[in-house]
């Protein structure tokens, strides 16, 4: 018989020897547990993984998937989950839509294929990774280069580069800069929607989103002169047809849907299942300057939500 006391999982993960390397800013979490496994003399960063945590494999790699990872990385860290996924992860991006749930995304499936979250493809600026190996003396996956439609780094003002498969759990951005592309969008649809997304993913999401939906349909009814969902959804098709090109469409959505195929899903999802590629989408449709549209998503516009007829409260889907 065993007599000696089960050591608990926190006191199998911290292991004298581990070096455990620092979470550095806008880091993405599955690359740093790359970083992770490398600093440890591990190629394999699932490997690595399966021998600190006793899991399967599989069981690492689909957790993963779903950010269950950022438990492993607080362990070693000590940062709460909490700020892991609020600043490390996509997760605040999925729950833009005020579900506060991951899958809101999922009601619309291309938007669900352009998430990055199962790693699609990996984003990375050649200009930050030379500054991150200067600087830090390592290379490292940023974040907000991997929202949807993300297509410039806005730090240096360049075109991202993307890699064709995952690449955050096996290479460093330094290492696929070979297989890395450029976005092949220059569009200034494409800059500012970068500027915004980005802001989005970084702000807090408004504390009623049922409120924020009314004071979107009010302004548009405003702006596209119409009094029905239908007329709404018109004037936003003509508005994508005429502002969004296609090069970014295809970026936006890995190549799996055109761009009347994009406007037909917008058209389909307003208002009330916007997915958050489509809710930033919106924003930038209606407004020219990035500016205006962050200051109308904080609700600091001067224009509060009671002003609005209370009629909008319940979209229907017609």
């Amino acid at each position: 018989m065993n007599c000696q006391p089960k050591r608990s999982a926190t006191a199998r993960l911290r292991r004298a020897d581990t070096i455990v390397p620092k979470l550095l800013p806008d880091e993405f979490i599955l690359g740093w547990l790359k970083r992770f496994a490398v600093a440890n003399c591990s190629t394999n960063t699932w490997r690595f993984i399966k021998s600190i945590r006793n899991e399967r494999k599989e069981d690492a790699e689909g957790a993963a998937s779903i950010y269950q990872t950022s438990s492993l990385v607080s362990d070693y860290t000590g940062i709460p989950n909490s700020e892991l996924e609020r600043l490390h992860t996509l997760l605040p991006w999925t729950q833009l839509c005020g579900s506060g749930q991951q899958g809101k995304q999922e009601n619309n499936e291309a938007d669900r294929r352009a998430i990055h979250v199962k790693g699609h493809r990996s984003g990375l600026c050649p200009n930050c990774v030379e500054e991150d190996r200067a600087f830090w003396g390592w290379d490292y996956w940023r974040r907000s280069h991997q929202i949807p439609g993300v297509t410039r780094c806005l730090k240096h003002e360049v075109e991202l580069h993307f890699t064709p498969y995952l690449c955050f759990t096996t290479h460093s951005p330094y290492a696929a800069r070979p297989i890395g592309v450029p976005v092949g969008d220059r569009s200034t649809f494409g800059q500012q929607y970068s500027e915004l997304a980005v802001s989005m993913l970084e702000e807090a999401t408004p504390d009623n989103h049922a409120q924020f939906l009314v004071r979107l349909h009010a302004l548009l009814e405003q702006r596209s002169g119409g009094t029905t969902i239908l007329q709404v959804r018109n004037f936003l098709a003509a508005a994508a047809q005429r502002d969004i090109p296609d090069t970014w469409v295809h970026h936006a959505f890995v190549g799996k849907i055109d761009k009347m195929q994009m406007i037909k899903l917008l058209r389909a999802s307003y208002p009330v299942e916007l997915s958050p590629i489509q809710l930033a989408i919106v924003l930038k449709l209606i407004f020219d300057e990035v500016d205006d549209a962050l200051m109308f998503w904080r609700c600091i516009d001067g224009l509060m939500p009671g002003q609005f007829d209370q009629k909008h409260a319940g979209f229907s889907k017609a």
